[in-house]
């Protein structure tokens, strides 16, 4: 089997917890890409699988008569920067899911069809690609000043709360980094912002235009210099979120992000930026 440092950490994490359960490594194989490692007693078993190409680590449970259920899934990009931290991170976060699933009933599939177990319920929010809850579980990644602020974050609050979370930590150290000048790191980050901001939801466009980019408009004098180094779809998003520093959008029929959306993409149409 091929060898992959960050696969071999996160199993060698998830078989140390599993030990106390009582679950006893069973393989560990590559099939079309995938690495995964399994792990059985009576009647159950769970697996953490590696998908190479599809830049992901899945966690499974299954009874040991039947077929496997995703109960939590977290992107890992090795070409994108994320290491033995971000490894050590995520294979933590299973062992949360696991320490509260093991001892219930296993989930039995049939058909091919996924399972939506509890444990599964729990971590959506964490796992849903275009959500702000995943968005914001990124962000350490490229901000690595966060992490820390993020972790007392979730102690305090017992979860993570976006857009208060950016407000109070992500915006200022967006705020240093611009202080800074250009760099590599910036860059990356801006990227990063660029890439949710065109699959996120509309939650995460408002965190990213409205609190994230607009808390640098108002506590930054580079905020113009930031505009430049944004790409077109995101640039032309922040011109028209900035009209709405200070204001309040009072709800209608539509929610306040709904319709704060709406105006902002007509402002968007009526004035292009390039």
């Amino acid at each position: 089997m091929t060898e992959n440092i960050y696969f071999d950490l996160v199993k060698s994490i998830i078989g140390e917890a599993l030990a106390k359960h009582g679950f006893a490594p069973v393989s560990a194989e590559q099939a079309d890409g995938d690495l995964m490692a399994q792990f059985a007693k009576e009647g159950e078993k769970i697996a953490v699988q590696y998908d190479i190409a599809g830049r992901r680590f899945n966690l499974l449970r299954g009874a040991d008569d039947g077929e496997y259920a995703k109960i939590q899934s977290y992107l890992f990009d090795e070409e994108g920067g994320d290491d033995k931290t971000q490894a050590t991170s995520l294979a933590n976060e299973f062992v949360e899911t696991l320490d509260s699933a093991v001892g219930t009933s296993a989930p039995k599939v049939s058909n091919r069809q996924s399972a939506y177990t509890p444990a599964r319920k729990a971590k959506d929010k964490e796992s849903d690609e275009t959500g702000s809850v995943f968005f914001v579980n990124r962000i350490p990644n490229f901000l690595p000043e966060t992490k820390a602020p993020m972790l007392a974050h979730k102690e305090h609050y017992g979860q993570l709360l976006p857009n208060r979370f950016c407000e109070e930590c992500v915006a200022p150290a967006l705020c240093k980094l611009v202080s800074d000048g250009k760099s590599a790191k910036l860059e990356k980050f801006i990227e990063f912002l660029a890439g949710m901001y065109n699959s996120g939801d509309t939650d995460v466009k408002s965190i990213i235009t409205m609190t994230i980019l607009n808390g640098v408009a108002q506590n930054s004098s580079n905020a113009d210099w930031l505009a430049e180094l944004l790409p077109a779809d995101l640039g032309k998003a922040w011109t028209a979120a900035r009209k709405f520093i200070g204001k309040t959008v009072a709800p209608e029929k539509d929610t306040v992000t709904q319709k704060m959306f709406k105006a902002m993409d007509q402002s968007a149409s009526n004035n292009p930026l390039r």
